[in-house]
């Protein structure tokens, strides 16, 4: 029996952490693609509140502490009331509020985290070539990096409970954190080599392995080649063909240990011929479909 069969939907209008801005206008475009009803109920936006500027060399630092703050808090209280929360970004700095946020709701012992993504955001200050808050959320989570970010989250994911989907670029420091800490990796070459349903027959043994009970699930559009998604803000060549995205999409809402998700990434500003923006919305009816089928 699935704990979940409502969906609550959160727009996190964050939009500047990396560097390309328009992040926060898929939010937009997102939020009003989905149809609201018994099964899928609007939980509001964030936006940011508080100033941009630099601290600590890091660009806009306080104001991507503040809405995962904001997100934490929100999406706990929707989990409090049986929902699923469904993030949509934005950048992927809120991934942090995210995943803070479940591992809180039901502890960090049997929690875990499915992170699909070009990218490792497994940086920190010290190894980020760039300074993008976008890409230190995951290791934020799990209490490497910024003492800013790293507060956000009151209860720190398990780095051997992580999973990690589809990289292809990935810096030396979070190749070095990956293997320190025991993180798992599925590249983007072994999921094209062994398509989907091999993959999923290993999420679902990565998960029995480590006794995982509640998992976030975390997807970048930018998985997907940049060819077949170019409306992102670092699309990567070589990434995952819509089949084996979608399976794997559809595979992991499936699981009943599934207990909150996001979607992040689409810049329409950058799109062509709104190949990316109708994926998203494929995504998202996949996703609120799959969800609200478990009973």
């Amino acid at each position: 029996m699935a704990k979940h069969t409502t969906i609550a939907a959160i727009g996190v209008l964050m939009g500047n952490a990396g560097r390309i801005e328009g992040a926060q206008e898929g939010v937009r475009l997102m939020k009003q693609h989905i149809k609201y009803g018994e099964n899928v109920v609007d939980a509001g936006d964030i936006s940011p509140n508080e100033k941009t500027g630099i601290c600590r060399g890091l660009k806009n630092l306080k104001q991507v502490a503040c809405v995962n703050r904001q997100l934490r808090k929100r999406s706990m209280d929707e989990s409090a009331q049986g929902r699923v929360p469904f993030t949509l970004g934005g950048d992927h700095t809120c991934a942090l509020g995210s995943i803070a946020a479940t591992c809180e709701s039901y502890g960090r012992d049997h929690f875990g985290v499915i992170y699909l993504d070009a990218h490792g955001d497994l940086n920190t200050p010290e190894t980020s070539d760039t300074g993008n808050l976008h890409g230190m959320p995951l290791a934020a989570s799990m209490g490497f990096g910024d003492e800013e970010l790293i507060g956000v989250a009151h209860e720190k994911a398990i780095p051997q409970h992580v999973l990690m989907l589809a990289q292809r670029n990935l810096d030396e420091g979070e190749r070095e954190l990956i293997a320190r800490e025991g993180i798992s990796l599925i590249d983007c070459d072994e999921i094209n080599r062994e398509g989907a349903e091999k993959i999923l027959m290993k999420i679902r043994d990565f998960i029995t392995e480590h006794d995982i009970r509640n998992l976030h699930f975390s997807i970048d559009i930018d998985a997907l080649d940049g060819e077949i998604a170019p409306g992102t803000g670092v699309p990567e060549p070589n990434g995952l063909s819509l089949n084996d995205m979608f399976a794997i999409v559809k595979g992991v809402a499936e699981m009943d240990e599934m207990a909150s998700i996001e979607l992040v990434e689409f810049n329409p500003s950058l799109d062509i011929d709104g190949k990316t923006e109708n994926i998203c919305y494929q995504l998202i009816d996949t996703i609120i479909a799959t969800v609200c089928k478990k009973s």
